[in-house]
């Protein structure tokens, strides 16, 4: 009797010890997270997951550790992780997205659109889930599907900038080259400051064989987000097609100075 009793409050004990280390665990996952220590997020998640003891806390612990894991930029570990927890709750709209918006990461875009649609027939106004389609029906070469996505969403919002821009990209995909240029004009003269509209500018120019003038338009965007390597590479790319050698130089210098100090 006496080792029977023994054994139960053994099993007690460890029942407890399991709790707690759960709740430890998923508090330092998110601690890291907070910190975009995405790493170290992902294996604690990974270990509460180990100890999560119901369907609850493994649905908490595997949306939190996809989430890390699509941070690091792990889009197939992360689809993997929202996979398991949607067969846990198979209904969740933010789920469907997260694991949409991972495999869209990893070119299985029409099956991501198979996710937005699930959102979309239940939720029509979901702005993500319907943004996410239009952008994935553009990389499928489905313009006019796209299209329909995109100018809902300025219909429903006028100043909604991300979508405006979506379908100016859109534009220089299907070779509507003046409705581009058109939509990016305005967006850069609604918003001067914003570096991502002189990008796309620059691409649309550079796509066009304006090498002058996309290098305006990278510069700019350089001179608003001087510690962004990507701009700096771009730069030297057009520098180099223009035959300035030493400044090409100099810009793939910077860049690398800038990707050093961030690692």
């Amino acid at each position: 009797m006496r080792s029977y009793i023994t054994l139960i409050i053994l099993l007690f004990t460890l029942q407890q010890a399991a709790a707690q280390s759960y709740a430890e665990l998923c508090e330092a996952g998110k601690t890291h997270l907070e910190r975009k220590e995405y790493k170290k997020a992902a294996e604690a998640f990974e270990k509460a997951n180990s100890a999560a003891r119901n369907d609850s806390e493994r649905l908490h612990t595997l949306t939190n550790l996809g989430e890390a894991q699509s941070l690091m930029n792990k889009h197939e570990q992360a689809a993997e992780s929202f996979g398991k927890a949607l067969k846990i709750a198979p209904s969740s709209p933010m789920l469907q997205l997260q694991r949409g918006n991972a495999l869209l990461q990893i070119d299985s875009t029409q099956a991501a659109v198979e996710y937005y649609n699930k959102i979309l027939a239940k939720h029509p106004h979901n702005r993500e889930a319907r943004f996410f389609r239009a952008y994935a029906y553009s990389l499928l070469g489905q313009y006019k599907e796209g299209k329909l996505d995109y100018i809902k969403l300025i219909s429903a919002n006028g100043e909604d900038k991300e979508a405006r821009l979506g379908l100016a990209v859109l534009y220089q995909r299907e070779g509507s080259i003046n409705e581009c240029l058109m939509m990016l004009e305005t967006l850069i003269e609604e918003y001067p400051d914003d570096a991502e509209l002189y990008i796309a500018r620059c691409n649309l120019e550079r796509e066009q064989g304006q090498t002058e003038l996309a290098l305006q338009d990278v510069q700019k965007a350089i001179e608003l987000e001087p510690h962004n390597a990507a701009h700096r590479i771009t730069e030297a790319e057009l520098l180099q097609q223009l035959g300035r050698d030493d400044a090409a130089r100099k810009s793939r210098n910077a860049a690398t100075k800038i990707s050093t100090t961030k690692e």
